[in-house]
């Protein structure tokens, strides 16, 4: 990001404190509007392009408590000059934040992140402190989730932004859901590094992968002013049942033949198969030996990894018993 940056404190050095003085002096005689007293934070928001004043740009001072941003102290908006002026109620460590309607240029914290636990601290003192911030165009996100079984679009599903803030970490900038083709955006976004996944749904079945490219791995967007960037993620989403066979291919066995169940499921695969021989407890297994004479009655269903449970099915055969073979004695 090429936003540029400054913070002056104005009780560091006698030539400073002048130039603020004289600032507030015509901040207060030129904008009438301005003239608040004990007036702590004041600067200028332009446009990194072209260097003119952004005008209606809002601009939020907000409290840090113990290394951590709570909450808005002081709000103010730009002027046609881009020239804003706040009051916050005491001396004290702040972050600033501009916001600019209709996502025209991105949302920037102060002076170079787009998150606030990544953004510098300005430290307010007796004397207040000049902030000026230069505004890139925004940049833009959109992309669409899909079940990556049959490529149709899933909708009412959380897409999370995450952003690498200044340290180099993660942070989860924002979310959307999709809409009913599986499409989403994300607009008025600062230059950076950005990654896009999809949130876990309570439909969820199998799990995503998010985000991909073709390959499949990950991918980290970096992102320049006034870019659209569009992207594709997809999760491997498994509503279907296994299906479940036997090999029996006839009413009737001899006893002792072996019956195996055969499962397929040609998406998350099989994890387990069940039945019961004759009413029994129900076994975990894909084979039994049939040794009761008579009908015997076999119940099974499978399992696949995502869950998915089939209903179950019932088969009947017939076991008949194995005749011995008659022995003649040997003549001599």
């Amino acid at each position: 990001m090429s936003t540029t940056t400054e913070s002056i404190r104005t009780n560091r050095a006698y030539p400073i404190i002048v130039l603020l003085f004289a600032t507030a002096l015509f901040l207060t005689m030129a904008h009438p509007a301005f003239a608040v007293a004990n007036v702590d934070v004041f600067g200028t928001v332009s446009a990194a392009d072209s260097g003119a004043g952004l005008q209606n740009v809002r601009v939020d001072v907000i409290t840090v408590t113990n290394g951590v941003p709570t909450q808005v102290a002081a709000t103010a908006m730009s002027d046609e000059s881009g020239i804003w002026v706040a009051a916050v109620p005491a001396d004290g460590l702040y972050i600033i934040r501009y916001s600019v309607p209709g996502g025209e240029y991105a949302t920037l914290y102060y002076p170079n992140s787009a998150t606030a636990s990544g953004a510098t601290r300005v430290e307010v003192g007796a004397f207040g402190v000049y902030v000026a911030a230069r505004l890139q165009h925004s940049a833009s996100i959109t992309g669409d989730f899909v079940d990556l079984y049959s490529g149709t679009g899933i909708s009412n599903n959380e897409i999370i932004l995450s952003v690498r803030d200044s340290d180099a970490q993660w942070q989860v900038l924002a979310t959307v859901y999709s809409d009913g083709n599986g499409a989403f955006m994300f607009d008025g976004l600062n230059p950076g590094s950005y990654i896009v996944a999809a949130g876990a749904a309570e439909s969820d079945s199998y799990p995503y992968t998010s985000p991909t490219d073709a390959d499949g791995t990950s991918n980290v967007l970096e992102l320049a002013a006034n870019q659209s960037a569009n992207v594709s993620i997809g999760e491997y989403r498994d509503s279907e049942a296994p299906r479940t066979f036997t090999n029996l291919s006839q009413d009737s066995v001899r006893a002792g033949a072996v019956v195996r169940l055969m499962a397929s499921d040609d998406r998350s695969g099989v994890a387990q198969t069940f039945y019961r021989l004759n009413g029994r407890a129900l076994t975990a297994g894909a084979s039994m030996t049939l040794t009761k004479l008579g009908l015997n009655t076999i119940e099974f269903y499978s399992v696949d990894a995502a869950g998915n449970v089939e209903q179950a099915q019932k088969s009947t055969v017939y076991v008949k018993s194995v005749r011995q073979a008659k022995t003649r004695p040997i003549k001599r």
